[in-house]
């Protein structure tokens, strides 16, 4: 159920009409769950604070193992 109401959500918009926040995508990415937003435009995001934290933390060694895994895909946002 959750899936398909998920991607109804992507596929009745048009096509780069919307820009998908993958928040939180270091640790457990939600493109690689949903077919890369089945077609939307996403960018991939790394959040530091969530509610409060101040320090600066993350799974940094994740990231560059991840670059070179969605840079082939073509809805990604490479700025």
């Amino acid at each position: 159920m959750y899936q398909t109401v998920n991607k109804a959500y992507f596929v009745i918009r048009v096509q780069g009409r919307m820009i998908v926040l993958d928040l939180f995508a270091e640790t457990h990415p939600i493109y690689t769950e949903t077919q890369s937003f089945y077609g939307q435009p996403f960018i991939w995001c790394m959040l530091h604070d969530f509610g409060g934290t101040m320090e600066l933390f993350g799974a940094i060694d994740s990231v560059n193992t991840v670059n070179t895994d969605i840079f082939p895909i073509r809805n990604i946002s490479s700025y």
